[in-house]
């Protein structure tokens, strides 16, 4: 017999090291490796200890798992990157073309200038936190690199217990999912929250997750977009944000 564990982090570790203790002969397998590059690689001997085979979607995660002894393949992301064979050679793509699209991704990706911070975008985090907030980081990326330019740019703001990011959820923006589970790691029920977004997707979510939303349009969309996505308010930058944050706290 063998267990399948797709994703699904927290509660498929503690299913395996469930299984193993009253099935130790039973093979247990995990698809889509937990972020393990970006935060907790205690995890990692934890795994090893419970499961029989990794398959990862990124190349770099297998190294990682073979040195803690636990037998992996990289079997890359089996949707991107057929959509993109079948889009281009009318079939899927073989094994090696999708470790060289990978390649080619990640290059593009680090030879991108690093993106400026946000303009008011530290003052809103300190105007959070003064205003006794817990910071949640709900995003849709799973770039370590990314993730590591926040603690870079904002120190002490975010903690990888309070992240909801790409790989985390079933359903992304605008599925309510995402928000969903940063209530439910925060603790917080969702009329004490506020959720801060720049984009209709993310402004959705939060919407259909009942959490009071403030849309910030830092781009070139109308108002109104943000408005139709489900904003209860519609802010012109993150300075002004920051104002709301403080102002709501002195009204409290």
């Amino acid at each position: 017999d063998c267990l399948l564990l797709i994703d699904y982090p927290g509660f498929n570790q503690r299913l395996a090291e469930r299984v193993r203790k009253v099935s130790p002969k039973t093979k247990i397998a995990y698809f889509i490796a937990p972020m393990v590059w970006a935060w907790k690689k205690g995890r990692i001997p934890k795994l090893a200890a419970v499961l029989d085979l990794m398959m990862c979607t990124f190349p770099f995660e297998k190294p990682l798992f073979e040195k803690a002894g636990l037998r992996t393949e990289f079997v890359g992301h089996p949707l991107v990157d057929d959509i993109l064979a079948q889009r281009h050679w009318g079939r899927n793509a073989t094994d090696e073309e999708k470790q060289r699209i990978y390649e080619a991704k990640s290059d593009v990706f680090n030879e991108c200038p690093e993106a400026r911070p946000m303009p008011g975008a530290l003052e809103t985090l300190q105007a959070a936190k003064e205003a006794g907030c817990r910071i949640v980081l709900v995003t849709g990326s799973a770039q370590a690199s990314l993730l590591e330019r926040l603690e870079h740019h904002y120190p002490g703001f975010f903690t990888p217990e309070l992240m909801v990011t790409g790989f985390d959820v079933k359903h992304g923006k605008p599925h309510p999912e995402p928000y969903l589970m940063g209530l439910q790691k925060a603790g917080m029920p969702a009329s004490q929250a506020i959720v801060v977004e720049n984009a209709p997707l993310g402004v959705e979510s939060a919407h259909a997750a009942g959490i009071f939303t403030l849309a910030v349009n830092t781009g070139p969309l109308h108002d109104d977009i943000l408005l139709d996505a489900g904003a209860d308010r519609v802010l012109p930058d993150m300075f002004t944000a920051a104002q709301f944050l403080r102002q709501y706290r002195q009204e409290e």
